[in-house]
């Protein structure tokens, strides 16, 4: 039989629609998910700088910029390259400390894009993504930042999961379809052909049923 018999047979035009509303339906479910797993990640880090930042504004209150930038230096120097971001400049505008190459201050939460630095010396240039914020001191400005690297993995993994879905979706929906298909299409030509028979004068001719009892079988009763 043609496929395209398969392709307009009502069972497969079910088989794909409702297989359009549960893609439909998975790719809501699935934003819904992402959506709430990036907040929740970006939230926890937004905490982790936020007490971060609250930190070094206690060395800053307590010892002066001078303890301010000696903190700070410890902490680039026992944080693994690529975790976390900073940037302290002086009331003259000068990167202090700092691990990242020199950008003009912003106060509030931020996406950096920036290449990383072990002190001050280059690296191997490797690109990386910072949630961070500034905050602006009495005479100076602090950037603290931490890596989105983990939240971008996750989103790439739910992202993955969405296209696998989607694909054994469409996959599952053109098999089930054509399998529906063909067996309502198989018992339709049956009516088909028995109906012929008759109208061609025999009269002792009949349509076989499956005993489903569906609207199918009435059809064949009732022919």
């Amino acid at each position: 039989m043609p496929l395209a018999d398969y392709l307009r047979s009502t069972p497969f035009r079910i088989a794909t629609t409702y297989a359009g509303l549960f893609a439909a339906s998975v790719m809501i479910l699935f934003g819904v998910v992402y959506w709430l797993v990036s907040e929740e990640m970006t939230s926890e880090l937004q905490s982790v700088i936020d007490k971060d930042i609250a930190s070094l504004m206690a060395v800053y209150r307590e010892r002066g910029s001078e303890g301010l930038k000696a903190d700070i230096e410890d902490r680039i120097a026992d944080t693994p390259k690529g975790d976390s971001l900073y940037l302290y400049r002086d009331k003259d505008g000068n990167a202090v400390s700092s691990n990242t190459p020199s950008g003009a201050p912003v106060l509030g939460w931020q996406d950096v894009g920036t290449i990383l630095r072990s002190g001050r010396h280059d690296t191997d240039g490797a690109a990386e993504h910072f949630l961070a914020r500034g905050v602006q001191t009495a005479d100076s400005f602090l950037l603290v930042g931490r890596s989105l690297h983990g939240l971008k993995e996750v989103q790439e993994v739910l992202l993955r999961a969405l296209t696998w879905a989607l694909g054994l979706t469409a996959v599952l929906a053109l098999g089930g379809g054509i399998g529906l298909g063909h067996g309502a299409l198989r018992r339709v030509d049956s009516i088909n052909r028995a109906f012929r028979e008759i109208t061609e004068g025999h009269l002792s001719r009949r349509v076989s049923t499956s005993g489903t009892r569906d609207e199918l079988d009435r059809l064949a009763v009732n022919i």
